[in-house]
């Protein structure tokens, strides 16, 4: 409730005093002065030295971040390529006897008794001869093309390595077709035999003059339990075999007695190199 005693108080209030104050009258616009909008706190931030310094810096880490990137990226890469060069044989561009045992390994480990992996050694004939009587050129050249042979005659899924001078190494897994995997890869050694023996090489600066190249292979099956080094040597007793029984021809290890004994398969017509 208001009394008469509020009067004088409220009088003091009147319009004129009210627009006549000085921090009233300064941002009038009157008074001819425009009010200032508060800087807003993100322009702020851009001008404290403390923020632009930290900017700088940020900067700089992500300009030596894509830096180290980089450098990982050429370091993934070298290693790769030396990685491969230590698993791959430098003139045919195969698999070496490193990467391939590493697979006869695998192989063995993970075979199967009702398909089992089947390996294959070819040896290619009377190649010292050859190479001593044509140079080493003549030699690389023979290694090369039985190289791409031997890769082009086979499933993808087959390594096909050089193991040693002259001989390589064929890996075949196992078989999910109708025939057994022994009947499929008795006829891959076959064919592989006969196309090498039909691509003669002619002798560079002696066109009229082709040397016949030919193939022994030795085959055997794995055999449940058994150990990749003695997987190999029945293979390997097949191909003595096979050069022992007149060459260009593949013989076949009998699993069930070892490596002792072996079964001529392939035996061409003519007489063999």
């Amino acid at each position: 409730m208001t009394t008469d005693d509020d009067w004088p108080r409220r009088a003091d209030l009147s319009p004129d005093h009210v627009n006549g104050g000085s921090s009233f009258a300064a941002a009038s616009p009157a008074a001819g002065l425009s009010p200032q909008p508060p800087r807003s706190a993100p322009a702020a931030a851009r001008s404290d030295p403390l923020h632009r310094r930290l900017s700088a810096e940020n900067r700089q880490l992500t300009l030596q971040l894509r830096g180290l990137e980089a450098q990982l990226a050429t370091l993934r890469m070298a290693l790769n390529r030396a990685t491969s060069d230590a698993l791959t044989d430098a003139l045919t561009g195969l698999a070496n006897r490193r990467a391939f045992d590493d697979s006869l390994a695998t192989a063995a480990a993970r075979g199967c008794e009702a398909s089992p992996p089947q390996l294959l050694i070819a040896d290619i004939d009377h190649f010292k001869a050859l190479n001593d009587a044509h140079g080493h050129h003549f030699g690389d050249a023979v290694l090369r093309i039985i190289g791409e042979v031997l890769k082009a005659a086979v499933r993808r899924d087959t390594v096909v390595a050089r193991v040693g001078g002259d001989e390589f190494a064929l890996l075949l897994p196992g078989s999910t077709g109708a025939f057994p995997i022994t009947i499929e890869t008795r006829a891959i050694a076959a064919r592989l035999c006969a196309r090498v023996a039909q691509r003669p090489l002619t002798v560079r600066g002696q066109p009229e003059r082709r040397e016949r190249i030919t193939l022994s292979i030795g085959l055997a099956g794995w055999r449940p339990g058994e150990r990749p080094a003695d997987w190999y040597a029945r293979a390997d007793a097949a191909l003595y075999a096979a050069k022992r029984d007149g060459r260009n021809r593949v013989v076949v290890a009998e699993a069930t007695n070892g490596c002792r004994q072996a079964t001529s398969l392939f035996q061409p017509s003519g007489e063999g190199r």
